[in-house]
């Protein structure tokens, strides 16, 4: 096949990949990597990090690089706005996802991961307050919303989609219940996601 997704299964950033492939109907091979053995990813890369798509012999990584090449190469169904305003929020909401929601996510997760007398409760405590600050500010910015831009679903939905469901497989918790837009937003996209994907 001429197109392949190297990938972790559960990486919130391989998931985002597959999201989008899905939403614009491209049909792929999906090449799971070893964790203990990268030397093809490597050989094809350059470097160890997933996602990596290989395209008709084009090389792209990171997922918001591979995000923008799809919708480049293949413009349709859109999933980027169209709008300059909208599509610079977008890529905003996509870099808070990947960047601090992740970072907050995987501080939380990695600590609880830890035997009892070794967890820093401090880190962890913290890194969970930060947490539902994430989620306080994502409740307000959705008033009036059906999706975060445009009410258009897009990039930013798919980039904070994935983060989410990370959070919820991985710790086994869900989102508080005191953030019922946000509850009702990710069961939307959840949704859209089951069928397309």
């Amino acid at each position: 096949m001429a197109r392949k997704l190297y990938q972790f299964e559960n990486s919130p950033f391989c998931q985002k990949v597959r999201i989008v492939m899905a939403e614009k109907n491209l049909i792929y091979e999906t090449v799971e990597v070893p964790r203990t053995d990268k030397r093809e990813l490597i050989q094809i890369s350059g470097q160890e990090a997933v996602p990596v798509l290989v395209d008709n012999g084009k090389v792209i990584v990171d997922s918001t690089f591979i995000s923008e090449y799809l919708e480049a190469t293949y413009p349709e169904p859109r999933i980027y706005p169209q709008k300059e305003e909208d599509l610079g929020l977008a890529l905003m909401i996509e870099d808070w996802a990947d960047e601090v929601f992740c970072t907050t996510r995987r501080q939380a997760f990695f600590e609880s991961l830890k035997p009892a007398g070794e967890i820093n409760q401090k880190v962890l405590d913290e890194a969970l307050r930060m947490l539902q600050i994430h989620f306080s500010v994502l409740d307000k910015f959705l008033t009036g919303k059906k999706f975060l831009v445009a009410d258009e679903y897009s990039i930013a939905d798919i980039s904070v989609y994935v983060q989410i469901h990370r959070f919820k497989n991985s710790m086994k918790m869900e989102i508080p219940a005191e953030y019922k837009k946000v509850q009702a937003w990710f069961d939307r996209v959840e949704q859209r996601n089951k069928i397309r994907v």
